[in-house]
């Protein structure tokens, strides 16, 4: 069951796509409710979008991005039981995918994260 509080978080993410903030304050809410890996990456994705980041850091944060989706990115790339396949995730969140039940999976991929913007048929 998705929890009103967090579809009401996707939504404003989804009403303010090119802001953080809605972005980070859904990442606290994850951690608070302990999902920290998840809460985690989408603040190192957020801190990755800045394009005033010095390469030092943005190295930094790109090995630990890719810890995290080395460890979760099953658990993160599916929905409703499906598996998502060519998974993007644009400051932590899903904003386009590949689906093999596409019919029955595109509502639950928009009420699960409506922030995923293109989502194609696979083949």
């Amino acid at each position: 069951m998705i929890d009103p509080t967090e579809v009401a978080m996707l939504q404003a993410v989804c009403n303010s796509p090119t802001d953080n903030l809605p972005r980070l304050v859904y990442a606290d809410w994850l951690e608070e409710r302990g999902n920290a890996a998840r809460a985690e990456f989408i603040r190192v994705q957020c801190e990755l979008s800045s394009p005033s980041l010095a390469e030092a850091q943005r190295t930094k944060l790109l090995l630990r991005e890719r810890d995290l989706l080395n460890v979760h990115r099953r658990d993160w790339c599916e929905v409703g039981g499906v598996a998502l396949q060519d998974v993007v995730f644009d400051r932590g969140l899903i904003s386009a995918a590949r689906m093999k039940a596409f019919a029955t999976s595109r509502r639950c991929c928009r009420a699960s994260s409506p922030a995923c913007a293109r989502l194609t048929r696979s083949r």
